[in-house]
């Protein structure tokens, strides 16, 4: 049984490592707009350790989850930022942009820029798309106006005419365990799935939504880890220990 012994704690060490990195990516992300937390977990393992009982022991191994309860929604006057926000929290609804490879992807960033094409991006450059899935284009970010339906509009320069630009285009994705984190607060659907276009997204502009890490949740958790892995590899010292005398008796 100590072969076991040793390969669960081994297995609870490695959970514990993984388990402490996501809570400090969780942490070095506090302050990045619109970042999801991940949650650590454990999941049975497809595998299993053939005890000296000839019986099988399962193992557990590391997995994790998003965190999809909405972040802290804070005005910050700027023409250029906008918020999702909705009666039920807007959990479900993303912008979608485009990825560096022309690939899909949804992001709750509305932190807009504007690139050397006009284009509406995210601040890592990632152009947003209207709900036909076309990339936005706008004159200047001063005098941008968005609706709460998504409708932009801003001022020609020569005409001094308010001009529409588009909408941004917003959608409810129903399954969000299948939306996997890229970066820089951008999230590919891995299954594929066809949301329809929201029909009430209820944009706030002058707002703009932070992470949902809340940090001394993090850092009591971090605490929580450490003491776990201290306790763990103490135990794996002992049976390594039980097992040398073990060993020793029988060599007498």
């Amino acid at each position: 049984m100590g072969g076991y012994a040793e390969l669960s704690l081994v297995r609870s060490l490695s959970f514990l490592a993984e388990y402490q990195a996501t809570i400090a990516n969780n942490l070095a992300n506090a302050d990045s707009g619109a970042f999801r937390r991940r949650i650590a977990f454990a999941e049975p393992a497809t595998e299993t350790f053939q005890s000296t009982l000839e019986q099988k022991l399962g193992t557990l191994r590391y997995a994790q989850a998003g965190d999809w309860s909405p972040g802290t929604v804070k005005t910050t006057q700027e023409r250029f930022h906008v918020a999702l926000a909705s009666d039920d929290g807007a959990r479900d609804l993303f912008f979608r942009v485009r990825g560096a490879r022309g690939e899909t992807l949804y992001t709750r960033s509305g932190d807009l820029r504007i690139d050397a094409q006009n284009r509406l991006t995210t601040p890592g450059g990632l152009p947003y798309l209207d709900p036909a899935g076309q990339e936005i284009r706008v004159e200047s970010l001063t005098d941008l106006r968005i609706a709460p339906n998504g409708q932009i509009s801003d001022t020609d320069p020569e005409s001094r005419q308010v001009v529409p630009r588009g909408q941004l285009g917003v959608w409810r994705v129903a399954d969000l365990e299948a939306l996997a984190p890229v970066g820089a607060g951008a999230f590919r659907d891995t299954r594929n799935q066809n949301p329809a276009p929201s029909a009430e997204p209820a944009l706030r502009q002058g707002y703009l939504e932070g992470s949902n890490v809340n940090v001394v949740q993090e850092m009591v958790a971090m605490l929580a880890v450490e003491r776990s892995y201290q306790g763990t590899a103490r135990a794996l010292t002992a049976v390594s220990r039980m097992q040398d005398s073990y060993v020793n008796a029988l060599n007498r």
